[in-house]
């Protein structure tokens, strides 16, 4: 199983928990197992056409991926961070 780490922005989209075990090989098939248990995620990932937000940012085990990365393999014991970027004037 891979650990999902939920950055604190999205934690009230996940019931506040920091962390979901998930049965996983990449990190997309995490982030859509994520998606099936709190479909309210999905309104800060992806745009009004399904794509991926840019500023949605992905960590394995501590190192950032990118989006060509996210059908990388994962082992078992990993760690996914997702979190999503904010800015502001």
């Amino acid at each position: 199983m891979v650990t999902v780490k939920i950055s604190p922005l999205l934690r009230r989209y996940t019931d506040e928990k920091e962390s979901v075990k998930v049965k996983g090989k990449t990190p997309i098939e995490c982030l859509n197992v994520l998606e099936a248990k709190y479909p309210d995620l999905k309104r800060l990932l992806y745009d009004k056409n399904g794509a991926l937000l840019p500023r949605v940012m992905f960590f394995v085990n501590n190192q950032r991926i990118h989006a060509d990365e996210l059908n990388g393999t994962l082992k078992n014991g990993d760690e996914l961070l997702i979190s999503v970027a904010i800015g502001g004037a």
